[in-house]
């Protein structure tokens, strides 16, 4: 592959090391250079430029070239995806609350005093997902996303106590919960919401106002009004993005190709470090009720 430029200035950068040029050339003479040597570089006149002449499947021969990259397909390529299943019967049927919960484990929180509480003993079954597949959780999964993505930023430096975190996680469940899914009753007047409260309470959930505190220095406040300062900055976050988005986001409705038994795979893994590249073969596929393969 070779290139053309009628700027005998940009083949000056590109010829020196991007370390003698200020940031912002250097940060784009590394980027060119990592793609193409300067040896592949020429210098045409403004008149017989190429850009100024049409180029026969010129877009054919690019992707051509890319599709010889390996380093290129490996930046480039998309995870595998599948249509997505109908919901478990257990998601449909009416049943008691609480009787099928999801938990995902967050953190880690750390804190002054530590205690556990062993599941284990009051004969709770256990279904786990497949690993790095978050999204079979559903629409749960997508709230202890959120959850965790605002509370890791807000708090900070901040360390609490065991029941000093359970008052703010306590709190933030009430804001999720205060949510409103859907209106009501169909009497125009009305202004109330559904909410997930009136599933837990039978009601909407309320709160007393406290003192906004989110403008005050940590420093200043007292352990209540720190807790109140955490919360007040997860709800500012949290209820933003959800109005943001409430819009629908339809996706996984197509049928794909099922990766097949031997098939060279590359697995997607952000704890790799640099240059390091996770392969794998594909040795078992585990159908789905529907018959489609979601799980290797």
């Amino acid at each position: 592959m070779h290139a053309f430029t009628d700027s005998p200035v940009v083949l000056s950068w590109l010829k020196e090391h991007p370390k003698s040029w200020n940031t912002y050339v250097a940060n784009r003479v590394s980027e060119i250079q990592d793609f193409l040597p300067f040896e592949q570089w020429h210098h045409v006149s403004g008149t017989p430029n190429p850009r100024k002449f049409w180029i026969v499947n010129g877009r054919d021969a690019v992707r051509r070239e890319i599709r010889k990259c390996v380093r290129c397909c490996r930046f480039r390529a998309e995870t595998a995806e599948q249509m997505m299943r109908d919901l478990p019967s257990f998601r449909v049927n009416l049943s008691r609350a609480f009787l099928k919960v999801g938990i995902d484990f967050a953190g880690p929180y750390t804190l002054r005093v530590f205690k556990r509480s062993f599941l284990a003993q009051k004969e709770i079954s256990w279904h786990f997902n497949t690993p790095a597949s978050p999204h079979f959780g559903g629409i749960y999964e997508d709230g202890i996303h959120s959850v965790k993505y605002h509370l890791q930023r807000i708090m900070g430096n901040v360390t609490f106590n065991y029941e000093d975190m359970h008052t703010v996680t306590s709190q933030i469940e009430a804001c999720l919960n205060s949510r409103p899914l859907t209106q009501l009753s169909s009497d125009p007047n009305d202004l109330t919401a559904l909410t997930p409260g009136h599933f837990l309470i039978g009601e909407a959930l309320t709160a007393v106002p406290e003192q906004n505190q989110i403008d005050e220095a940590p420093s200043q406040l007292s352990p209540w009004r720190i807790m109140q300062r955490v919360v007040q900055h997860f709800w500012r976050r949290w209820s933003s993005e959800y109005i943001a988005r409430l819009q629908q986001r339809p996706k996984w409705l197509n049928l794909k190709a099922t990766l097949k038994e031997g098939d060279l795979v590359l697995v997607k893994d952000e704890r790799l470090p640099p240059l390091k590249w996770k392969l794998a073969r594909v040795f078992q596929g585990h159908p789905g009720p529907d018959g489609v393969t979601r799980v290797l």
